[in-house]
């Protein structure tokens, strides 16, 4: 009986695979990346860069008028040596701060002085919560960077990483 057991318990893992998308909650980072790397450095000095430490005052957003700069980000490596968009930007809250504040636009304030321009549309999805492609209540419809929509997108993750050519 137990020899059984063994058998066929791996097995209840296996079939549930592909349900098992739909149990994760989505993750309230949006994480983005620039489709080469050199281009992300010429922004955002390599050597300036604490890869995976979070910290603020990269982005920001205007709350009636006022500068709001508390979006934490992090840059990440991916260390697929393979792509040369590795490192992404993963920013939090931006889902909960688009679907709940309807704060759409943001912007990011490189450190060689160059701002650009990021449209986050998240929105609730009062319909099939938790059943979309993201496995979320709050699904990204629109994003673009300096107006310009992104180019691809990998599966990285659930959420994946959206790829814009700066």
């Amino acid at each position: 009986m137990k020899v059984l057991f063994l058998l066929f318990f791996p097995l209840l893992f296996v079939s549930c695979k592909d349900e098992q998308k739909n149990w994760y909650v989505k993750q309230l980072a949006l994480k983005v990346s620039i489709l080469d790397s050199n281009t992300l450095f010429k922004l955002y000095p390599k050597d300036s860069i604490n890869l995976g430490q979070y910290a603020d005052k990269l982005i920001y957003y205007f709350d009636e008028n006022k500068i709001i700069r508390e979006m934490e980000y992090v840059i990440i490596d991916t260390n697929d040596r393979r792509d040369a968009h590795k490192y992404y930007i993963s920013i939090g809250d931006i889902a909960w701060i688009s679907s709940g504040q309807n704060i759409k636009n943001y912007f990011i304030d490189w450190p060689n002085g160059k701002t650009d321009s990021l449209y986050a549309d998240y929105r609730k999805d009062q319909i099939t919560p938790y059943k979309n492609s993201c496995g979320c209540g709050e699904p990204l419809q629109e994003l673009k960077l300096n107006g310009k929509s992104f180019i691809s997108k990998t599966d990285y993750d659930i959420n994946g990483i959206y790829i814009f050519d700066r």
